[in-house]
C-alpha cells in the first residue's frame, strides 16, 4: 500500500539526516523496551497472543539493529539488547542475531 497524500507530507525523508551508532542504539533500545513494556501489559491482560506479537516486535527490532549495525557492533551494546530481548530470542528460536553463542 501507498502512503495517502497526508501520509506522504508528514514522512520523514531519511537520506537528509545522518545516524551515529549511538543514536541508532539507543533508539532500539527505547522501541524494544516499549514493545516489553506493552507485552508486560498484554500478559497482565490475559492476551498471551498479543504479548507475544510485542515480543516478536521487539525481537524484529533487535534483528534490524544488528543487520544496521553489523560490523560496528559494541559487544557490551549487542549483551544488553540481547539481554533485554532474552525471552523473544528464546521464543524465536534463535540464539543471537549474530549467530550462536559461543
Amino acid at each position: 500500500m501507498f502512503p495517502s497524500r497526508r501520509q506522504s507530507e508528514n514522512l520523514v525523508v531519511l537520506s537528509e539526516r545522518t545516524w551515529s551508532y549511538a543514536q541508532i542504539t539507543e533508539a532500539t533500545e527505547t522501541a524494544v523496551r516499549e514493545c516489553l513494556t506493552r507485552a508486560e501489559e498484554d500478559r497482565e491482560r490475559g492476551d498471551g497472543t498479543a504479548a507475544m506479537i510485542h515480543e516478536n516486535f521487539a525481537f524484529g527490532i533487535l534483528m534490524g539493529w544488528a543487520a544496521i549495525t553489523k560490523g560496528s557492533t559494541v559487544s557490551r551494546d549487542q549483551e544488553r539488547l540481547e539481554a533485554l530481548c532474552e525471552k523473544a530470542v528464546e521464543d524465536n528460536e534463535c540464539p543471537t542475531p549474530h549467530g550462536p553463542r559461543n
